[in-house]
This record gives structure tokens, sequence and C-alpha cells, in this order.
């Protein structure tokens, strides 16, 4: 998933691609070694590209202690909703404790587990439909209680 900042980025790298100078290319041709212009161009892109993958790894990291923080703080709440809310009100929970699994660093993965299989008894429907949208989750969540 590319963020707006990363697309950002790169729409500048492919500019920068776009904007290189091709007269270094026709004299690079002649002495038949790699086009500067060429070289200078997907360095460009290269260091624009790694930045972003970079700055993007960072966001996640840091939504995933937002979200851990999150659940830490609101363990009971979770729980009662889990058990006496619609199904409407909890999906924006299921939605998190989903998201938090497959962003798991840590401990986190068994803090979450048991509201995992909480809302898999009492909103077994919602659960299982975003299990669905994530099967490989679902994979590891089933071997993690086995194991």
């Amino acid at each position: 998933m590319m963020t707006f900042r990363s697309s950002l980025s790169y729409n500048k790298a492919k500019n920068a691609y776009k904007n290189f100078v091709v007269a270094d290319c026709q004299t690079a041709s002649q002495f038949a070694s790699p086009c500067l212009g060429h070289y200078k161009a997907m360095m460009k892109i290269f260091s624009t590209i790694t930045i972003s993958l970079i700055a993007s790894f960072s966001f996640a990291s840091e939504l995933t202690k937002l979200n851990a923080a999150w659940l830490l703080q609101n363990e009971k709440t979770i729980s009662n909703q889990l058990q006496a809310s619609s199904d409407i009100e909890v999906m924006p929970i299921i939605n998190t404790l989903g998201i938090i699994w497959q962003n798991r660093e840590g401990a986190i993965g068994s803090e979450v587990s048991p509201y995992i299989a909480q809302a898999l008894i009492y909103k077994s429907d919602n659960m299982l439909a975003w299990f669905n949208k994530h099967p490989k989750s679902l994979e590891t969540w089933l071997q993690n209680i086995v194991a």
C-alpha cells in the first residue's frame, strides 16, 4: 500500500528521471560508456524510493505501537463490547484486533490473541469475515494457538 508521502516521492523520482540531460547520453554513447545522465537519474530514483520505504516502515511501526497501546488501555471495554454490542458496533474493534495481529511485534501477539478468540466466540461471523479477507493471518493465528 503506497502512502501519501511515498506517492509524492515516487512522483518526484519519476519527474527526475524524465528530466535527465539527453546530451550526456549522446556524448557517452560515442565512447561506449554508461550514460551519466541515466546514472544520475537512476541514483535519484533509487535514493528517493529508499527514503520513502524507510519512512513507510517507520510510520507502520508507529501505528503498531499506537494500536498496541489502545489494546492495553481498553482491555475491559473491548471484552465487554465483544460480548454485548451489536455486530456493527464491534466491527471497528474486530478490524483493529486483526490489524494488531497482522502487524504484531514481540509480545503483542500474545496480548491480542485472547481477544481474537473472544471475538470468535461472541461475534464469530464478524471475526471470520475479517479472517476471510486475511487468510494468512488466520493461518498464523491458528498455528500460534496450537503451539
